[in-house]
């Protein structure tokens, strides 16, 4: 059992067989090791920060049909919302109250949620909280767009890519969603200097 734990430490993978083996069968000591060394390698690579987001869904609007989402457009039971700036701004000012210095601002690919609309927000929220981090997540965009959002102030975009494999992406997004378009806003993000998540 050591010398398959050992292995897993210093080469960060096992075949299927051998993780069945190990979970099925690991001992105590064994158990004991890799709990160790999944904490020092933990404190190795984030330290002891711990790092709390505010998330606010801006909207649940969605102009896609993706097969695996609660906002897709055919789903006839989602609530359908959208909050103003003002709502949004509030929510903010609690989150900064409660400690919270990342507002990620959430959304389907709403069409309401213009360039437009989204850098006033953006440039308020910056302009109030200096010192906090502001993540866009409303989906595809032009470049311009991006680079448009980034000047105004946001730091950091989450996509969401459930499958970077393009016949798994091709399964489960409709015909009209382009794995290639997809690579390329991911690819635009980060040459503009955003933050990347996906």
């Amino acid at each position: 059992m050591r010398e398959l734990a050992q292995r897993l430490v210093s080469e960060r993978r096992l075949g299927a067989d051998e993780f069945r083996v190990l979970i099925d069968s690991c001992d105590s000591p064994t158990l004991d090791y890799l709990r160790e060394e999944s904490v020092r390698i933990a404190r190795q690579r984030f330290e002891l920060g711990i790092f709390v987001r505010g998330l606010i869904e801006i909207s649940s609007f969605c102009r896609n049909d993706c097969r695996y989402c609660g906002l897709r457009c055919s789903n006839r039971s989602a609530e359908r919302y959208r909050l103003s700036h003002d709502e949004i701004m509030a929510c903010c000012e609690e989150g900064y109250r409660a400690g919270l210095r990342t507002f990620v601002l959430q959304g389907g690919e709403d069409p309401r949620l213009t360039d437009e609309w989204l850098e006033e927000l953006v440039l308020a929220i910056r302009k109030r909280y200096q010192d906090g981090a502001i993540t866009l997540s409303v989906g595809e965009r032009s470049r311009a767009s991006y680079e448009r959002l980034f000047k105004a102030g946001a730091s950091r975009y989450l996509l969401r890519h459930e499958a970077a494999d393009r016949t798994l992406y091709e399964s489960l997004h409709p015909s009209d969603m382009l794995w290639e378009r997809r690579m390329k806003c991911i690819s635009d993000l980060k040459e503009l200097g955003f933050q990347t998540g996906v």
